[in-house]
């Protein structure tokens, strides 16, 4: 299915956040601001006010004596309207994600340490132009220890 979490990239994740914060800026400023651009225009008389007491932001258009919009809303619920769904969606999606690898073996999901190619091997690879055959790998090194016993240090 296309739209299960399981294949949602935190790109797809990003563009969920912003279709919901675009929606609900339209949803709730869209009445205001249509409002607005009716007491802006010419010949108009009116008056736009906003302001914010005790945590409560507050704002009304208003076109001679007769209220063209008004609205209200205390800062803790804006702050949850904007925060909590795409927190609970990143938070399902998270669950998600993890839940993918649990059915594999322990094998298949890391990686082991025997796997991995050496230091020589990379820059013998990175020093080596297409075509040219590979340097053999550098020697592993000996402990300093043994080299002084060796030499009777």
């Amino acid at each position: 299915m296309i739209l299960s979490l399981r294949r949602w990239r935190p790109r797809h994740l990003l563009a969920a956040w912003c279709a919901y914060w675009a929606a609900l800026a339209l949803a709730i400023l869209g009445p205001g601001l249509l409002a607005v651009w009716r007491a802006t225009r010419p010949g108009a008389h009116s008056r736009i006010f906003m302001s914010m007491h005790n945590g409560v932001f507050h704002a009304s258009v208003t076109r001679g004596a007769t209220a063209l919009w008004t609205g209200a809303i205390h800062a803790g619920t804006l702050a949850l309207w904007i925060a909590g769904p795409p927190l609970l969606l990143w938070l399902v999606w998270l669950l998600s994600q993890t839940r993918r690898g649990r059915g594999a073996p322990e094998e298949s999901r890391t990686m082991q340490s025997h796997d991995l190619p050496t230091a020589a091997d990379n820059a013998a690879r990175a020093l080596n132009a297409p075509g040219i055959p590979e340097a053999p790998p550098a020697r592993p090194a000996e402990p300093v220890m043994a080299r002084r016993r060796s030499r009777g240090v």
